[in-house]
């Protein structure tokens, strides 16, 4: 099966916001705050409990001419033991917690900023890409590999969860005219997920945000 990836990414910016919320939640702010998210609700509130100076290092894949951030791991630069339990913010990027085995996670990068948001679950032989390149010539020795991925998103209780038919459409019940489009679309690609995320996560965006 086919996948536009580029193009699912630029559908992120593409959707005019129409709602007019709470602009003291994240997805309301032009401004996001460095640290570590024990939980759903400090992503929510963009409030980590947690910020200790630390640097961080981005992993990506290339698309032909695109390179594409797929998540990051953290450094505390004093050294001190510090647990992203739900997930971080570089201050740019947000990366969320995905369990891939029983004592081991990865933080993938979040494609939407949203009260459910989306991002997309690399298949493991993605990460024996190299972290993303200092210099053009690093970058010209990077490995290329097809870029496969599961949609995911995040749920109600800030769990994720595999953007299936089914999971979706239990996401979309707050929204009865989002479900019901979604139940008669022909064919579920992820470009169509992503679409029927994008205009789900709208509707909590206020037009005037940013001013915190």
């Amino acid at each position: 099966m086919e996948k536009k990836i580029t193009l699912l990414f630029y559908l992120c910016i593409t959707f005019i916001c129409r709602a007019q919320n709470d602009t003291n939640k994240i997805y309301n702010s032009n401004t996001l705050k460095k640290g570590f998210y024990k939980n759903y609700d400090e992503y929510i509130n963009n409030a980590p409990s947690l910020s200790p100076d630390f640097s961080v290092v981005l992993f990506y894949v290339k698309n032909t001419s695109d390179t594409i951030i797929t998540g990051a791991k953290y450094n505390i630069n004093d050294g001190s033991d510090v647990s992203a339990g739900w997930g971080f913010c570089d201050g740019t990027n947000v990366f969320i917690s995905k369990r891939i085995s029983l004592f081991k996670k990865r933080f993938l990068k979040a494609q939407y900023i949203g009260k459910n948001p989306f991002l997309l679950c690399w298949h493991s032989d993605i990460y024996t890409i190299k972290s993303l390149p200092a210099s053009p010539a690093e970058d010209a020795g990077a490995t290329t590999k097809p870029a496969r991925y599961d949609l995911m998103f995040i749920n109600p209780e800030g769990k994720t969860k595999k953007a299936s038919k089914k999971n979706l459409e239990k996401l979309f019940e707050e929204d009865p005219a989002i479900l019901k489009k979604f139940r008669i679309e022909r064919a579920y690609t992820d470009k169509i997920k992503t679409v029927y995320l994008i205009e789900f996560n709208e509707q909590f965006i206020n037009e005037h945000s940013g001013n915190q």
